[in-house]
């Protein structure tokens, strides 16, 4: 198919680009999304380029669907964490995905990943704990797998 798709209707196009949105919100990346959709990827950056039918704010609107996917199955995984699993490979596929919220910070970044592997690897060991603002500073709260997580992504 071409970027001009001839001989086709605005809504023919406009559901040949659904059909290839659909495929890109539930898998993930755009290559699978080509060959189930049988949309080339000569079309598809066509319709990037020059922004077909409103394709632009469509696909964007796909690639966050499938984030918030990925956010959702990081939390429901980090709550059923068992000793001895590990979600690095699901929590790097989330920074790809949203680099903008899950990017380390440029100054911290060695630190971030020390305490990331860190607590992936210590799963069976004691929890992390942050120190609580109170009187008596010595007094630590202990975080829950997904705040330990959380703390980790963000670089603190």
């Amino acid at each position: 198919m071409g970027t001009k798709m001839t001989g086709m209707t605005e809504e023919e196009v406009r559901d040949v680009q659904d059909r290839f949105l659909k495929f890109r919100a539930e898998i993930g990346d755009d290559r699978s999304a080509y060959k189930e959709s049988h949309v080339s990827r000569t079309t598809v950056h066509g319709w990037k380029e020059n922004d077909v039918y409103g394709f632009r704010a469509r696909y964007k609107d796909a690639c966050e669907e499938y984030s918030e996917f990925l956010e959702r199955v990081l939390h429901d995984h980090i709550m059923a964490l068992k000793p001895g699993q590990n979600i690095l490979a699901l929590i790097f596929r989330l920074k790809a995905e949203k680099p903008e919220k899950y990017r380390e910070l440029p100054n911290r970044a060695s630190e971030g990943a020390y305490e990331l592997v860190k607590a992936l690897t210590q799963v069976q060991g004691p929890p992390l704990k942050a120190p609580v603002e109170a009187q008596n500073p010595d007094d630590e709260v202990q975080l829950s797998p997904q705040e330990q997580v959380e703390r980790i992504l963000k670089g603190e």
